[in-house]
């Protein structure tokens, strides 16, 4: 657990604002139940280019943006799970394909550390989701390309 828990804390450092980061950081070395008070959709009002909306222009969900190519090759890597704000307050690890898919433990508030910290995520009790970040930058394809993916089951 202390590894994941130092993940969270390498995704702070070098994702978010010092201010949002030592805020965070701190409520991580707590008891657990202060995870509660780490609050994700904070993430929503920054304007910082480490962070990405998902869906990009409103157009792709995250199950189809599991479905990338360049995404799906990574299924079977384990993912880091933070549960925290409105959620229960915990820390799990599922493949990133079950995180991306749906198919993992629901939790509706939280974060999820995947690929070194290449490929973060955070998720809003409202459904919000945001990429922290990914290297190399990701690159998209057109909605009907993408339409195209998933009716060829090619996507899954």
């Amino acid at each position: 657990m202390q590894a994941n828990l130092m993940q969270f804390d390498q995704m702070f450092t070098s994702y978010l604002p010092q201010n949002l980061s030592e805020r965070f950081r701190d409520l991580l070395k707590g008891n657990h139940k202060r995870w509660a008070k780490i609050d994700p959709w904070k993430l929503w009002e920054l304007d910082s280019p480490g962070i990405h909306p998902l869906p990009p222009g409103g157009e792709m969900s995250l199950r189809e943006f599991g479905s990338l190519p360049n995404i799906a090759q990574f299924g079977a890597t384990p993912a880091s799970i933070l549960c925290c704000g409105h959620a229960a307050p915990a820390l799990r690890e599922d493949s990133l394909h079950n995180v991306l898919i749906g198919n993992s433990e629901p939790f509706p508030e939280g974060f999820v550390y995947a690929l070194q910290g290449r490929l973060c995520f955070a998720f809003n009790h409202d459904g919000g989701q945001l990429i922290l970040c990914h290297e190399p930058p990701l690159t998209f394809p057109s909605r009907e390309a993408l339409t195209k993916l998933m009716s060829s089951g090619r996507a899954t």
